[in-house]
């Protein structure tokens, strides 16, 4: 910092500096929260159904495919999020600046992993009570889970900034993540050799 002082003679260097690496380390959180979040709701779907002796929910394929296809684009656009207003609003000895996994940072994993587990675990269930054949059934748990990975994503654009208060076009890399998650879902949905796969 005192290099950058001298460089510029100007504190506006810190103020600009402390921003980047707030915005760096909120990134890095988004990325996590999103990675084990959507991990755990999938995990909790797949231990409910194996406890309850229904058939295995979701074939090992799709998870990859949901995992490394569908949110791998997501993980790399986090990296471009802008800096958010509410992450200046922070004291510098917040907690939420101090550690990457905060207790906020574990709580949110914990609500959204869960809120999408029990989800998923509702649609197993009503599926198999309608007595869906057991393909069809992981083809829509499948797309479900897809569809929940990108509803998570949108929801940790911010951690402190409400999303309707954000515009879509902040981050444009996302929304180009987000197309082309859907756009392999739609190939592995409608192309042959994929629905194969999946």
């Amino acid at each position: 910092a005192a290099d950058l002082i001298l460089l510029r003679d100007s504190f506006s260097v810190i103020t600009a500096a402390i921003a980047e690496g707030r915005r760096l380390r909120d990134n890095v959180k988004k990325i996590l929260t999103y990675l084990v979040a959507t991990n755990f709701g999938e995990t909790f779907l797949i231990v409910a159904g194996l406890a309850s002796g229904l058939p295995l929910p979701l074939l090992p394929v799709q998870i990859l495919w949901s995992n490394l296809i569908g949110g791998g684009p997501m993980n790399v656009a986090f990296a471009f999020e802008p800096l958010y207003p509410s992450a200046m609003r922070r004291a510098p000895k917040d907690a939420e600046n101090a550690k990457v996994l905060s207790h906020t940072t574990l709580s949110l994993i914990i609500l959204v992993g869960l809120t999408t587990g029990l989800a998923l675990i509702a649609l197993y269930v009503a599926l198999a009570m309608s007595g869906v054949p057991i393909g069809q059934m992981r083809t829509m748990l499948f797309v479900a889970t897809c569809f929940g990975s990108i509803f998570t994503a949108l929801s940790l654009k911010s951690f402190g900034t409400p999303l309707w208060r954000i515009p879509l076009s902040s981050n444009r890399f996302l929304l180009y993540a987000l197309g082309a998650s859907i756009a392999v879902l739609a190939l592995a949905l409608f192309v042959p050799p994929l629905a194969a796969l999946v």
